[in-house]
């Protein structure tokens, strides 16, 4: 770039700063530090901004919800230790300010970053992983840390030939804690699982009766043909069995939960406490592989 080009960019930048931003930019303090960030991600996001990548009123809700997050940390508690993690945060943020649900875990990625009641957990790897998040991603993870013990049950339909060789016929369909049936998120279990985020134990189900009432209401909903992936229609009425298996948050995971969610997730169903105890060890006890359908006889009889 022409020097005098990249001097203009640079005072194009400052003079879009509000008076406080500039003061927090240029004498930056524990006081000021939310202004601090504004200029931060201003200075950062401007290129993109100025090519109408994302719009101003979504550069402006961003600066705002890090310096609300940021101001509510008391002043005693904030932390500029970490402060390139800050600007690894905002540079890789400045692709994703458009996605709503993808923002708002820098949001608290940040916010925890500057709070030294959270940030010793906090390493690189956390803005890496954000960075490869997208939208649905992002949603899945929402909903795995928002439900009971963090675990989600799913089950899918296999068909199984004369050799018990199989083939999956249906993607994984998963039971939410408020009832809701969801076939979306294979993708999301993949990346995820990829990332280390997630753990899938596949044929390994969660044992308290809780549960099995979920289990038996996932294997009644598979057999409605249009969970059936187009390319085995055909294979609707051959013989069938459900694979049972749940998701879990690794250990990083749940690191990473506590710094881009706000809420804390907490283990308050006395019937939920053993499955939460044994999600941290072996779930062997837990296995049972399959369940055969009867397609014939709308029934199913474990293997």
């Amino acid at each position: 770039m022409d020097p005098n080009q990249l001097l203009q960019q640079c005072a194009d930048v400052v003079n879009s700063l509000t008076p406080e931003e500039r003061q927090g930019l240029f004498m930056p303090s524990i006081k000021t530090m939310g202004y601090t960030l504004d200029g931060i991600i201003t200075l950062i996001c401007y290129p993109l901004l100025k090519s109408r990548i994302y719009l101003k009123g979504k550069l402006e809700n961003y600066k705002d919800e890090v310096n609300n997050r940021v101001t509510k940390i008391p002043e005693q508690f904030r932390d500029e230790k970490l402060y390139p993690l800050v600007l690894k945060a905002i540079e890789e943020s400045k692709y994703q300010i458009n996605e709503d649900d993808i923002r708002k875990m820098y949001v608290n990625l940040i916010a925890s970053t500057v709070d030294s009641r959270k940030n010793d957990s906090i390493t690189p790897r956390f803005v890496t992983v954000i960075s490869q998040f997208g939208k649905q991603d992002a949603q899945f993870l929402d909903i795995l840390h928002s439900q009971q013990n963090q675990q989600l049950i799913y089950g899918y339909r296999r068909a199984v030939s004369k050799d018990n060789s199989g083939v999956t016929i249906t993607n994984r369909l998963f039971k939410l804690d408020n009832g809701n049936l969801n076939s979306n998120f294979d993708l999301s279990v993949d990346t995820l699982s990829s990332l280390g985020v997630i753990k899938e134990l596949e044929k390994d189900e969660l044992a308290s009766s809780h549960y099995r009432q979920k289990y038996r209401s996932i294997e009644i909903a598979l057999k409605d043909p249009t969970y059936i992936k187009p390319e085995f229609i055909s294979a609707e009425n051959i013989s069938s069995d459900t694979v049972r298996g749940h998701i879990m948050l690794t250990e990083f995971g749940k690191k990473l939960c506590q710094c881009i969610f706000e809420r804390n997730q907490n283990i308050s169903d006395p019937v939920l406490i053993d499955d939460a105890i044994e999600a941290t060890g072996s779930m062997s006890a837990h296995q049972v592989p399959t369940v055969n359908f009867d397609d014939s006889t709308n029934s199913s009889t474990p293997n």
